[in-house]
């Protein structure tokens, strides 16, 4: 379960990205983190790495960000918002900004920063690049509604310069109320395997499929591909599944990978209005740069 703190510092991450869109990126999509890390200062290398997709080093008062090279452009553009992440933690913890232990990495005073990672500050960074690479509030602003479509989630990652995989997950978790689950189908395989599910949890499989609707989807892929067109079908409930389903599969840019969409088949719902809360703010100052006063959501 998610802690109450962590969402207070998920909060103030977020924040940040809210507030470089604003002051670098005055014309929207898509957000360059290579810019955002020239604005903060810190230097970008690419070069030939095994095993991991970045890491960042810090001289003194200056970062230096390395990208393995072997990774997609959509890859290096997330690790890279990743480890800017990190750098805005070191620099934040060196002012002070962080006043408590809630970030293991900054427990002891004088810990080296690179002796060990902090589960809690990955998510955090992770949380960060997810909102500035693709913001929640934009997408909000798109009326997208409950009947998502694969070519919403391919428009979307094209668009925003990320992974089919990312634009997925968000689209997930903004109708998680309403169940929209996705999936990659990859055809390099003698017959075709799913390569991904977003917003499919353990209930999914238990609640949602039967044995025999995977094979049905392995056919529908391989027809989808074969004839590089989009299917709809909807499927009746039975077993588990106490509701009808609708599913929507389209070839990706790809030969060799077909997107699929997931959804009970019921009105299109749109997104709620977002409520206005009251928060606590947590000072995590940088730069000067963020606004005083709570944040709204």
């Amino acid at each position: 379960m998610t802690d109450c703190r962590y969402l207070v510092y998920r909060n103030a991450v977020q924040d940040w990205a809210h507030c470089f869109h604003r002051d670098l990126f005055p014309y929207g999509a898509p957000y360059d983190p290579f810019l955002l890390a020239s604005h903060l200062g810190v230097s970008v290398d690419e070069i030939e790495l095994k095993g991991v997709d970045g890491y960042v080093e810090s001289f003194g008062d200056d970062y230096r960000v390395f990208l393995s090279s072997r990774t997609s452009i959509v890859r290096r553009r997330f690790t890279l918002s990743h480890e800017l992440a990190h750098v805005i933690f070191m620099r934040t913890a060196k002012k002070g900004g962080i006043k408590d232990s809630y970030l293991v990495r900054y427990r002891r005073n004088g810990l080296p920063t690179s002796d060990f990672q902090d589960e809690r500050e990955e998510r955090l960074c992770n949380a960060f690049a997810e909102e500035f690479l693709l913001p929640t509030e934009v997408l909000r602003q798109r009326n997208f509604s409950s009947d998502l479509r694969p070519c919403h989630i391919l428009g979307v990652a094209n668009e925003f310069r990320v992974s089919m995989h990312a634009a997925a997950v968000k689209f997930s978790r903004l109708f998680r109320q309403y169940s929209v689950v996705s999936s990659l189908w990859s055809l390099k395989t003698p017959w075709p395997v799913a390569a991904w599910w977003a917003g499919a949890g353990s209930w999914f499989r238990k609640q949602w499929l039967v044995k025999s609707d995977t094979t049905i989807f392995e056919e529908l892929a391989k027809i989808c591909l074969l004839e590089r067109r989009e299917l709809t079908e909807i499927w009746a409930a039975r077993g588990k599944r106490k509701f009808d389903i609708k599913i929507c599969i389209a070839p990706t840019n790809s030969k060799q990978y077909a997107i699929a969409v997931l959804s009970p088949f019921k009105p299109p719902r749109r997104l709620p209005t977002q409520c206005v809360e009251q928060r606590t703010p947590l000072q995590l100052d940088l730069f000067g740069s963020l606004p005083p006063g709570s944040r709204t959501s």
